[in-house]
């Protein structure tokens, strides 16, 4: 499932269309043929539960995400496309745990429409950043 996710921010899309496409990917409604919310984000929640090889799987899926997203932040901030508001370890982290939240709040059944408005509030700060020490 992070395929979709993965090859998005390794496409050469503008900054904005890149998170417009994530933000939509993670808030999708449930068709009969996909079900809401993500295997991968429920794993993560329920980690204590897993065996250790799947755990230390599930891991390593969410280091790499978080990886490609540090690698998307650091060419738009290169491109003078966006201005990191954070230390660019932190900024993908936080980007990570937001996404990580919207598929969580989809998967529970809240409002799509709900969580993308407060995805695109969280995510404000990547588009209009205030500088964290």
């Amino acid at each position: 499932m992070l395929g979709p996710v993965l090859a998005t921010l390794s496409d050469d899309w503008p900054f904005r269309e890149t998170l417009d496409s994530l933000i939509d990917f993670a808030t999708r409604e449930e068709t009969p043929d996909v079900p809401s919310g993500c295997l991968f984000a429920k794993m993560r929640s329920f980690r204590w539960r897993l065996g250790p090889v799947t755990g230390e799987h599930v891991d390593k899926l969410g280091e790499d995400a978080v990886a490609a997203y540090a690698a998307w932040l650091e060419r738009c901030a290169n491109q003078g496309e966006i201005e990191l508001p954070a230390p660019i370890a932190m900024t993908a982290t936080y980007v990570d745990a937001q996404l990580t939240m919207m598929l969580t709040q989809i998967s529970a059944g809240e409002d799509p429409d709900t969580v993308r408005a407060h995805a695109h509030l969280a995510l404000a700060v990547l588009t209009s950043p205030n500088s964290i020490d």
